[in-house]
């Protein structure tokens, strides 16, 4: 049959063909002419090419039926993944790939549209929904939240249970602690990033969150909040996680990852001891075992009138709490490294306090390092300390330095060392499709090529990669 045949056939609009062709207009919106792409998150939401079509995983019957507005479209729309090259809309209740436990779930109206709402009762429960059942590794997750409690999950190893996993958590009812990277590790779980901060349950607030090789990244109203390095899991799944009581989730949104230039840049890096016994219910996480200065809120003289609206449910603040990230954190280890980003909101100094605290224990504390040089000799120190490290020195630069070319390095560091070097996690990996692996590292090799720093380096990272290429995985 002619090309030009062939060519008419692909394009011509289905009459007879099942709900489930690929073919044509039915698994596209044309958003040219109806809507104009959505701007909670701008130039985010991956419309694609010069015909601005929006490539759908399934046919949206409402579409048509007056619905032909932004604002409207948006009503009914609260999920979607990436999936290969389309995109899965979550909008019924039998779109979700898989419910855990018993929540009482439904679908309401907030002020940014259709809103996930999971709720059963004021007793945590491990319980919630998987949204997709598809892997990926390096990631970017967008989503608004409401209310209490709740955690936007990835890289789950399971969609019938959340024993292994990345949790990027709000729960307003922490003391100072709002914000956090957990992950599961059978069942046990390890606060590996916190944040030093008192929400509201009466905000709306825009939540983001990367996973890049081994760097994990939480965000907060557009800007980076948490950072840590875990290399646990590689690859997995996305969902929700109902943690005590009730959080709405809205927009909700998964795609590979591009580029995120930045990080916070640590103000100490700090030995400590593990507490916790891991159980999530009662709460009592693996967590650094950091000096605490717990006060009655209504003994702060001065305090900010915000600060006061955040604690509006609450009785008390940690005037000693801090925000940090872990390195490879391991609740089997004696001790672990932690690098300290912000102070306390309530009292200045904290991050000084937990210094004293660290040595009055007699255990290590260090400036951050100035350079790559300085950062790699410290990295080098401390391995012989920390056996279990898995992570290379160029994530410890990263996370010390934040250059964009050390985030490339650990990237490809990272992907190298499961696919070729020790292969911890290769059956995790393995999981992603061998065509979203290979855009992954073609896009790695063009953002490499532009180095022009650490150029011994680049070349090194470079030839891992054409190594990775040459023999697959």
């Amino acid at each position: 049959m002619p090309d030009a045949v062939l060519d008419y056939h692909r394009l011509k609009t289905p009459i007879d063909h099942p709900d489930n062709s690929v073919t044509g207009i039915k698994l596209s919106i044309d958003i040219v002419s109806t809507i104009t792409p959505p701007t909670t998150f701008p130039g985010l939401w991956g419309f694609s090419g010069k015909t601005m079509n929006a490539i759908l995983g399934k046919v949206m019957p409402y579409w048509g039926a007056g619905i032909n507005t932004e604002d409207k479209f948006w009503l009914y729309f609260f999920a979607a993944s990436d999936e290969g090259n389309y995109r899965r809309l979550c909008n019924t209740t039998g779109d979700r790939v898989s419910v855990i436990g018993s929540p009482s779930i439904s679908l309401n109206q907030m002020a940014y549209g259709l809103a996930i709402y999971l709720y059963r009762s004021a007793t945590c429960q491990t319980e919630g929904v998987f949204l997709t059942d598809y892997v990926l590794s390096d990631i970017d997750i967008y989503w608004i939240m409401y209310g209490t409690k709740g955690r936007v999950i990835d890289r789950s190893q399971s969609t019938s249970t959340f024993a292994n996993l990345y949790c990027f958590d709000f729960d307003t009812g922490s003391t100072t602690a709002d914000y956090r990277i957990v992950k599961y590790v059978n069942w046990s779980e390890t606060a590996i990033a916190t944040e030093a901060v008192d929400l509201s349950t009466t905000t709306y607030y825009k939540g983001r969150a990367t996973l890049v090789g081994s760097t994990l990244s939480f965000y907060r109203d557009g800007s980076l909040r948490l950072q840590v390095t875990d290399t646990t899991f590689t690859s997995g799944v996305m969902g929700l996680f109902r943690h005590e009581v009730n959080l709405y989730w809205m927009r909700i949104y998964r795609k590979p990852y591009g580029t995120v230039r930045g990080v916070i840049l640590p103000k100490a890096i700090i030995e400590t001891e593990i507490e916790g016994s891991g159980k999530f219910a009662p709460e009592d996480p693996y967590r650094p075992k950091l000096n605490s200065n717990l006060k009655p809120i209504e003994s702060l003289n001065g305090l900010p009138e915000y600060l006061y609206k955040q604690k509006e449910n609450q009785q008390q603040v940690d005037l000693d709490s801090v925000t940090y990230g872990g390195f490879e954190i391991d609740s089997k280890s004696p001790t672990n490294i932690i690098m300290i980003y912000d102070d306390n909101p309530y009292k200045t100094g904290a991050i000084q306090r937990q210094i004293d605290y660290t040595k009055s224990k007699n255990m290590k504390v260090f400036n951050p390092p100035k350079n790559y040089d300085e950062a790699i000799s410290l990295y080098n120190q401390l391995k012989t300390d920390f056996g279990h490290w898995l992570a290379g020195k160029d994530n410890f630069a990263y996370m010390c330095l934040g250059l964009e070319e050390l985030n490339l390095f650990q990237n490809i560091d990272f992907y190298y060392g499961e696919l070729i070097e020790h292969k911890t996690h290769y059956n995790q990996l393995k999981q992603v499709p061998d065509w979203e692996l290979l855009n992954r590292f073609r896009n790695l090799m063009k953002e490499l090529s532009q180095v022009s720093v650490l150029t011994n380096e680049r070349e090194k990272h470079l030839n891992k990669l054409k190594e990775i290429l040459k023999k697959g995985w």
